[in-house]
């Protein structure tokens, strides 16, 4: 998993509680991801649960769910796809070439939207801001998810972005 995050987010792995109580103690052993930070490696089997400590208030948290133990081999040819945005800065992400799903999501973790490209596929994406029913998406933090597909079609890797969009 790999994350890359914006001067004013981070994130930290907290319990349970902590997640459920919008609080902000770090776990002890748990990854952190400082402010500007960024963070690859793998995590192990369970659900993860984080917050960003300077919003975890307002419910930015989000979890981790790590399912088996099998590690698909290391990605070696990578190129750049970017996700534009409307009312925010342009996400630029290192694919492989492989199929990927990017997505977006709100802060309980929900997906708004989302689209699976093939490695032949690989272009700008322009989000219009709108939810997958076609209804506006309001001002607020969201994330841009990309996760590498597998054979068939399993996940095996994701890059998570923080945004905040504005209409």
């Amino acid at each position: 998993m790999n994350w890359t995050l914006a001067s004013n987010h981070n994130a930290v792995e907290v319990s349970q509680a902590t997640y459920n109580a919008n609080g902000t103690t770090a776990l002890s052993g748990g990854f952190s991801v400082p402010f500007s930070g960024e963070k690859k490696g793998g995590l192990s089997t369970g659900t993860h649960y984080y917050v960003c400590t300077n919003h975890a208030s307002f419910g930015m948290k989000g979890q981790v769910i790590v399912q088996g133990g099998t590690l698909v081999s290391a990605v070696v040819h990578l190129s750049p796809l970017m996700l534009r945005i409307p009312g925010a800065s342009p996400i630029a992400f290192t694919a492989p070439d492989r199929t990927v799903r990017l997505s977006i999501l709100d802060v309980t973790g929900e997906i708004l939207w989302s689209m699976d490209l093939s490695a032949d596929d690989r272009r700008d994406v322009v989000w219009n801001g709108k939810n997958s029913s076609g209804g506006d998406v309001s001002t607020g933090i969201y994330s841009a998810r990309l996760m590498v597909l597998d054979d068939r079609n399993q996940p095996t890797s994701q890059t998570v972005k923080l945004f905040h969009y504005t209409p």
